[in-house]
């Protein structure tokens, strides 16, 4: 803990850094006359709002209910091709808030995922995509857990170590 950079609180303000898909960007706040939109383009992420005075606290509603969308639509999608290409067949897929935890998986078939993944890169939410996927052949973390996941996304440890290292960067 002592060797990690002290993490600053946002502020919510231009120029604040944000990830997305694992990637950094600029927040910009614009004075619009569309209410509440936000854009992502180039290494941008642009809120435009009719409102000239926005609280940090109405900045931050609206980047989080921003990022829930496109975890609905990104990690929805890419837990049903990864699904579907290794031949899992959970019950539902339920896109939620975790303090700490990518995912879960219950007996039931029914598996959550975190939308706070959605700043991840691609290859660790592939990762803990999968790492839920195969607890439905093996509920727990014993060995053949481990080597299912291994069978399936040979460089898992390299995004498992990714996300214990950076995984309390993944917040608004």
């Amino acid at each position: 803990l002592q060797q990690r950079p002290v993490t600053q609180e946002k502020v919510y303000a231009n120029g604040e850094s944000f990830l997305f898909l694992g990637e950094t960007y600029e927040l910009k706040i614009h004075n619009s006359s569309a209410e509440n939109t936000i854009k992502q383009e180039d290494n941008l992420i642009q809120l435009y709002t009719k409102k000239k005075d926005m609280t940090a606290d109405g900045i931050k509603r609206q980047l989080e209910k921003w990022y829930r969308q496109q975890a609905n639509t990104i990690l929805t999608s890419r837990f049903f091709q990864l699904a579907e290409a290794y031949q899992f067949f959970p019950k539902s897929l339920t896109i939620k808030t975790y303090k700490a935890r990518g995912g879960s998986c219950y007996r039931s078939g029914d598996i959550q995922l975190n939308w706070k993944l959605i700043m991840a890169t691609d290859k660790v939410i592939d990762y803990v995509i999968l790492h839920e996927l195969c607890h439905l052949r093996h509920h727990n973390h014993s060995k053949a857990f481990w080597q299912l996941v291994a069978d399936i996304y040979p460089t898992y440890k390299e995004h498992k170590l990714w996300l214990k290292q950076n995984g309390d960067r993944l917040t608004l």
